[in-house]
């Protein structure tokens, strides 16, 4: 899609895949670089998906736009040697490509964290779409799974007692 039909597809599958399920919802927003500037989001997803040029993002202000306005954490999703080759982006990619290119996710761990900062784990380190897509569906067929067997614990105590058999 385009720069300005990324947004409606964005919603659309949000809407469609996740906005009902418990364990997704929906995102607060959901805007383009054009709309986000002077504000901030705790954590902010950035989609750079071009299959052939950069586009509308080789205006370096979009870039610092993009890439300064989450305060806790910033995901990019994006061809990373489409954008390394890009002469103005150039600078901005070296500093981002400084950091991990790959998401390290502990699929175990809730969010707030109930382990102390102190305490390693090992995450998984999550190296395409399709593997996280893996991820989702094995996080929500567990959580379905847990979901079915705590509510069949509450039914089983509501059950009436099965009458003694005499012979």
């Amino acid at each position: 899609p385009t720069y300005r039909g990324q947004k409606p597809l964005i919603r659309d599958v949000i809407t469609r895949r996740c906005a009902a399920h418990p364990l997704f919802g929906t995102p607060a927003k959901v805007t383009t670089v054009d709309k986000f500037q002077g504000q901030q989001n705790d954590y902010i997803l950035l989609s750079l998906v071009r299959s052939r040029n950069v586009g509308h993002l080789r205006d370096v202000r979009r870039l610092v736009v993009a890439m300064s306005r989450a305060r806790l954490g910033l995901y990019v999703f994006g061809r990373k040697a489409l954008f390394e080759q890009c002469y103005e982006l150039a600078p901005s990619f070296k500093h981002l490509l400084k950091f991990p290119t790959k998401l390290a996710v502990v699929p175990t761990e809730a969010y707030p964290p109930s382990r102390k900062t102190s305490e390693k784990v090992a995450p998984y380190l999550v190296g395409d779409a399709v593997a996280m897509g893996h991820v989702v569906n094995q996080l929500a067929l567990k959580w379905q799974q847990e979901q079915m067997a705590s509510a069949k614990a509450h039914m089983a105590q509501w059950a009436p007692a099965t009458p003694a058999v005499e012979a």
